[in-house]
């Protein structure tokens, strides 16, 4: 009847609901006839897909739950779709790519292309699946891209793309970077941790605009990102301002 999970595409999802219509069966109980629901049934059923899936993810998400509870009414009146339709939409969801798709051969252990199935939706007769793609390489995307609309036109579905930035590719020679490590050096004694990332950030719009564009992405020290738990350090924020007022003061540029 309905498939409801995620918030936002870029967010890895929290939880998923989904509202089912199942059938009454006839059962005799002292010479009368009733329809009931046969709950054991189901908990056998769901059981076994719960064991399954937390099988699958007993170390990446050891908090993985699945329930169920039935409709108080027992019984009900509602729109569902017909139980071939109901397996196509899950022949759909396990055709649809998601999480890493290439490691970059440039920087060792640093992921290239992936995307994010951070939006689910199913009512009245429609599905909705909403993704957040990010690749250092902007044919790379674009080839996921195409991968995505396959499926959904092989489905009989269609996909539009929205909110589409370009790839940010590293740079070997960056006299920026060179410059931002030094004056780290100079305030902090120490030399600061320097990373490719993979993300998709306002640099890779700035540098897809402006020829030969030298750019570094920095930032406070943030936990548990685009997560329901992302929280932000103060006091990490109050020493990336001092170091960009420093930055921003400073005309030497470091070779």
């Amino acid at each position: 009847v309905e498939l409801k999970g995620g918030r936002a595409d870029n967010a890895i999802p929290r939880d998923t609901r989904a509202i089912l219509l199942l059938p009454l069966q006839e059962d005799t109980e002292k010479g009368r006839q009733r329809l009931i629901l046969d709950a054991r049934k189901v908990d056998r059923a769901l059981a076994e897909v719960r064991d399954e899936i937390t099988q699958e993810l007993e170390h990446r998400d050891p908090n993985f739950l699945l329930k169920w509870s039935m409709n108080s009414n027992s019984v009900m009146k509602a729109k569902a779709v017909l139980a071939e339709d109901t397996r196509k939409i899950a022949q759909i969801l396990l055709a649809l790519p998601n999480g890493v798709q290439s490691m970059s051969t440039e920087i060792p252990d640093l992921v290239e292309t992936s995307l994010n199935f951070g939006i689910l939706n199913f009512k009245e007769e429609r599905i909705h699946a909403a993704f957040s793609i990010r690749s250092s390489l902007d044919v790379a995307k674009y080839a996921l891209i195409d991968r995505l609309k396959a499926i959904m036109e092989l489905a009989g579905g269609d996909c539009t793309v929205a909110g589409d930035y370009p790839g940010w590719k590293y740079r070997a020679n960056s006299p920026l970077r060179d410059k931002m490590i030094a004056v780290y050096e100079d305030m902090y004694g120490e030399r600061p941790e320097v990373e490719g990332i993979h993300a998709g950030l306002e640099c890779g719009l700035l540098a897809g605009k402006i020829p030969d564009l030298d750019c570094v992405s920095m930032g406070p020290q943030m936990y548990d990102v685009h997560t329901t738990e992302e929280t932000l350090s103060i006091s990490s924020t109050a020493r990336v301002w001092e170091y960009l007022v420093k930055l921003l003061a400073t005309k030497e540029i470091y070779s």
